[in-house]
């Protein structure tokens, strides 16, 4: 079967040149879009609030580099290494045939969160399955629905679920061996105003998850949550769930399945409003080798944010650093590409910066002691800065066994090969 790569951006990148967009064309791109209201909460901080009720913090300050007395001194490497790829003047040409078009399935997730369509086979049938909305310039947009490639290598659509506007996961969250499917939904109704997560169940091993099995409604007003992720990472055999809540306070969450609701329950919040206006994650894994799980995080001013398992049901903050750039949230991790041992934490921002103009600027991050951290690389994507696409996936695209990073941001994807050596993160 074909690997499928799915891209959730408005349009791929053409052939040509990437032009240079200043601070007030950005922002006339983003006045254009109509549906989405823009706030400025405080100098040059938006606001933006999507259709769909999707809210996100972006900062559009020229980068200025600030400190503060929570953070970690910033440690480097003493082999740290810096990669520049200048995107308004590659000769995309270069590239055209890494990859050719297949087709096109007319089904994405909503725009503003950053994600893209989700794709799994939940009926084991060995054809994948696509969950995603609908849209066309005409219409307003569906309820997500299943599209499923048939037999012909076509996708068709065979599935709809009313009164949804999100498809976030696919995991098996009771540990029945069968996996669930987590969808969002924003609807003002009497019983769940604003947002409520469904998640739905399979009849049995061949079906669909099509039957409503919970609604997990963890506050009483209306918030959104951001990046959820499941694991076991207090090892005791239950599901964990971690999420970013931007109200209700402002929060990293994480609750615990309890079978006998079934729901979950709640066992960890932290306030970060403290430390930023907004976080975004995760990175996710055991980083520094303590056999505990931590759990990167990063924010609207650059603010790098570290959580960590201490045993059953316990999470503390372990470590603040910073990066230099703003709306960090571009998170991220390989599995020691550069083969000294140590797994790396990918952080991404953009900003705009004096002299140089839109720039994305990811930081690479490994563990050089207990809860300690320092940079080991960074890569500058110049020309770019995106209010819409902001993905980045670790996949082996080559079956070398090191993975790349896929980046897709604003109309640009990329794919990011390592070819440095043992402590030297060159792309």
């Amino acid at each position: 079967m074909k690997k499928i790569i799915v891209l959730g951006l408005l349009l791929i990148a053409s052939c040509f040149a990437l032009a240079q967009q200043s601070k007030e064309e950005k922002l006339q791109q983003l006045k254009n879009r109509e549906d989405i209201k823009v706030t400025e909460i405080e100098e040059d901080v938006l606001k933006l609030e999507y259709p769909n009720g999707k809210v996100l913090i972006k900062n559009i300050a020229d980068y200025k580099y600030q400190v503060s007395s929570i953070q970690h001194p910033v440690s480097y490497s003493p082999n740290y290494d810096s990669t520049i790829i200048d995107l308004r003047t590659i000769d995309t040409t270069l590239y055209y045939q890494k990859y050719s078009f297949w087709q096109e399935v007319p089904v994405g997730n909503v725009a503003g969160n950053f994600r893209i369509p989700l794709a799994g086979d939940v009926n084991n049938n060995k054809l994948p399955e696509l969950y995603g909305k609908m849209k066309d310039y005409t219409s307003d947009y569906s309820d997500i629905v299943i599209f499923e490639m048939n037999t012909q290598g076509n996708f068709d659509s065979v599935y709809s679920y009313d009164t949804t506007s999100t498809a976030i996961n696919i995991y098996d969250i009771d540990k029945d061996g069968m996996n669930e499917l987590h969808l969002r939904r924003f609807s003002d109704d009497s019983l769940y105003p604003g947002n409520s997560y469904l998640f739905f169940e399979k009849d049995s091993d061949s079906s669909l998850a099509t039957n409503l099995s919970f609604i997990f409604y963890p506050f009483e007003e209306v918030t959104q949550q951001n990046d959820n992720y499941f694991g076991d990472w207090d090892g005791d055999q239950f599901t964990d769930q971690i999420f970013i809540s931007i109200n209700n306070p402002p929060s990293i969450n994480i609750f615990e399945f309890n079978s006998s609701l079934p729901n979950f329950d709640s066992v960890f919040q932290f306030d970060y409003t403290p430390i930023n206006l907004e976080f975004r994650g995760f990175a996710i894994d055991d980083f520094d080798t303590d056999s505990k799980t931590e759990f990167f995080a990063g924010s609207t001013h650059g603010d790098v944010l570290c959580i960590e398992n201490n045993g059953n049901n316990s999470y503390a903050p372990s470590w603040v650093g910073m990066v230099e750039t703003n709306n960090a949230y571009q998170l991220a991790q390989t599995n020691d590409v550069d083969g000294n041992g140590k797994k790396e934490i990918w952080v991404g921002g953009d900003s705009f910066y004096p002299g140089i103009g839109p720039m994305t600027r990811i930081t690479l991050f490994e563990a050089n002691g207990n809860d300690s951290y320092q940079v080991v690389g960074r890569i500058d994507l110049v020309g770019i800065f995106s209010f819409f696409a902001q993905n980045y996936q670790a996949v082996d695209v080559d079956k070398d066994g090191v993975e790349e990073m896929m980046v897709c941001i604003e109309q640009t994807v990329l794919i990011l090969k390592f070819n440095g050596t043992p402590n030297h993160q060159t792309y």
